[in-house]
């Protein structure tokens, strides 16, 4: 803002008509709209695909931060927890179920 109100303004700029207005004041309606308001509509999440896994990272609370510990072994013994390893920025938990891989992933 400070930055602006220093900005010199050379001239008098004119404005596009408005019969030349491509977006403003146009109304575009969204392609998922109907799919949405009707129950329809497929969510990434909906999808099973035979044999599918499911994995959840779990991250550091801070941006940059790496995962010190974590108790590998615990989060093994759960049901339905196929792999868990370390990545660049957490920890990946891969299980048959979303919601056992989404569980394990809590503290």
């Amino acid at each position: 803002m400070e930055l602006a109100s220093k900005e010199i303004i050379r001239g008098d700029i004119a404005l596009k008509p408005a019969s030349e207005w491509k977006y403003i004041g146009k109304q575009r309606g969204r392609l998922d709209a109907r799919a949405k308001s009707t129950g329809t509509a497929v969510y990434g999440i909906d999808v099973e695909l035979p044999d599918m896994v499911y994995g959840v990272v779990s991250r550091p609370p801070r941006y940059g931060a790496r995962a010190k510990t974590f108790n590998e072994s615990d989060v093994r013994a759960m049901a339905g927890v196929l792999d868990v390893f370390e990545i660049e920025r957490g920890v990946a938990i891969v299980a048959d179920k979303y919601w056992r891989a989404r569980k394990a992933r809590m503290p």
